[in-house]
């Protein structure tokens, strides 16, 4: 359960893993599924009530993305 203004800020949040992961990748690869799982978080939140998102659940699973990409290069084109 979260409230109104966390919600917001995990949409935030997911935001940011995917700039963060866009950052490490060239424009012509293939977008890694992480990238993609963002896009159903954000959808996921965008569409459930607060009440019903588990905001650990969601930060911890952000982090975790996080973490693949946290030790490559910043790819900046």
């Amino acid at each position: 359960m979260c409230t109104l203004m966390e919600k917001d800020v995990l949409i935030e949040e997911v935001s940011d893993a995917a700039a963060f992961i866009s950052n490490r990748f060239l424009d012509d690869s293939a977008l890694p599924k992480e990238f993609d799982r963002c896009a159903d978080i954000r959808d996921y939140l965008l569409r459930t009530t607060p009440q019903n998102i588990d905001i650990n659940v969601i930060r911890r699973e952000l982090n975790t993305i996080r973490a693949k990409f946290i030790n490559l290069p910043e790819v900046l084109d």
